[in-house]
């Protein structure tokens, strides 16, 4: 249906003029901003290749494809937010421990029906990764830890602020390290 190309150089004034004249129905939207240097578009593959060309052309470093199947967090895929929204109603979110960061607003939430609201609307609103590393490092944060595949959310955190602590983990003996 579409996907994603992450675009390094331009800022997000720059990308957004982009999105909204690259392509005559605007089906490119900002899908992620990930740090200072780095944000990700999405669409449609052809609106995406036009992108990529005139992104170049407007100077963008680099520009890449990534591997996914849809235009996440975008618009296009707001059915899969209702659906999201139907499967809440089937369980019971308590409040959590600490508080809970949300990409889509970068604030701290702490109450369920507000915390189930931002994942739904996550799915096709754009990621404000900077957003939210910047105010969990204001309300004290000093310590990041990635747990999953890849390295790439511990990269971003480094362009943003190479002197956090920044740590990596995929293995099953994770929580023991704490």
């Amino acid at each position: 249906v579409g996907g994603m190309l992450a675009v390094m150089g331009p800022s997000v004034e720059e990308l957004s003029s982009l999105c909204g004249s690259t392509v005559a129905d605007q089906s490119v939207r900002i899908a992620a901003f990930n740090s200072p240097v780095q944000s990700v578009v999405a669409g449609p593959l052809k609106a995406l290749a036009i992108f990529q060309e005139r992104a170049q052309e407007a100077g963008a470093r680099h520009c890449v494809l990534l591997k996914v199947s849809a235009p996440f967090h975008t618009p296009a895929l707001s059915v899969a937010g209702d659906r999201l929204r139907q499967a809440f109603t089937e369980i019971e979110l308590k409040a959590p421990a600490f508080p809970v960061f949300q990409n889509v607003d970068a604030l701290a939430q702490t109450q369920p029906a507000r915390i189930i609201d931002n994942l739904v609307e996550q799915v096709s609103a754009p990621v404000r990764w900077v957003d939210c590393v910047a105010a969990m490092h204001s309300a004290g944060t000093t310590r990041f830890v990635e747990l999953g595949p890849g390295r790439a959310l511990t990269g971003l955190v480094k362009k943003w602020n190479r002197k956090l602590e920044v740590r990596f983990t995929d293995r099953s003996g994770f929580w023991e390290q704490f």
